[in-house]
């Protein structure tokens, strides 16, 4: 048996997991529903006919909010004095009880999400149905506008929150959404300071005077560095971003686990 990853006892962990946390899920589920069938029900009140942003876009708001506060909580019990040593004294290693908690967040929430998003959207439908006596079809953006890149976003921000939950002892959410603002504005700093460095039309007046003839004079003279730079920076978001997020995760349980004698 592997002292660091065993498939049973991660098989072990999932499931007591899930029998642990059903309860709760079934009851957010059930607020979140109750939530999300109130637009239908507005839209009857008000005599429209169903179509504006917050009727298509439910899903895609829901999927990413909801993802996030579930990563969010994921390692949350490892910062709680009540709940740590319940959780640490487990027997499996850090790096299964990361793998769980991560599978569950992740591939766990996006299954059970899409069941959850079809199952409202059918009942979305009838509410129309009967209401207005007339519906847009059968949930029109879930199939047209579940792409690729939805999916990545999707990975890229539960493995953020997933380290937050882990890294942060308090307010894990709001931490965590604080530091990526935070960290937003100095990427966008950097790019400000190299654009005055390296860009004489940029520093001309502080950027006043950079037009889009400029930026497209750019793109057509550094067209193979700039295809080169944006190709790494997908990798490193899409693939190196939540490699790091879910080492940083692993660090802080296995410090834990060392520090607790475990």
């Amino acid at each position: 048996m592997n002292d660091v990853l065993d498939w049973r006892r991660i098989g072990l962990l999932l499931r007591n997991d899930i029998v642990g946390g059903y309860r709760t899920w079934l009851i957010r589920s059930a607020g979140v529903a109750a939530l999300v069938l109130l637009i239908p029900i507005i839209n009857a009140l008000a005599h429209q006919f169903p179509g504006g942003p917050a009727y298509f876009w439910w899903f895609y708001v829901l999927l990413f909010a909801w993802g996030a506060g579930t990563a969010s909580s994921a390692l949350a019990e490892l910062n709680d004095r009540t709940k740590n040593e319940a959780f640490l004294l487990l027997p499996a290693s850090a790096t299964e009880k990361v793998a769980t908690r991560f599978a569950l967040v992740t591939l766990g929430f996006f299954a059970f999400f899409i069941v959850f998003g079809t199952v409202l959207a059918f009942a979305t439908q009838l509410i129309d149905a009967w209401t207005l006596g007339r519906t847009i079809g059968w949930f029109p953006r879930m199939g047209a506008g579940l792409e690729w890149i939805w999916i990545g976003n999707f990975l890229v921000v539960q493995s953020v929150f997933f380290a937050g939950s882990a890294w942060f002892r308090k307010l894990h959410f709001a931490k965590t959404a604080g530091s990526i603002v935070a960290l937003y504005f100095i990427a966008l700093a950097f790019a400000y300071v190299m654009a005055y460095l390296f860009l004489p039309q940029f520093r001309d007046g502080l950027g006043m005077r950079f037009s889009s003839d400029d930026f497209d004079a750019i793109f057509v003279g550094y067209a193979g560095v700039i295809a080169a730079i944006w190709w790494v920076l997908r990798v490193l978001y899409f693939a190196g971003l939540p490699i790091l997020s879910v080492y940083v995760a692993w660090l802080r349980v296995n410090e834990a686990q060392v520090s607790h004698g475990v």
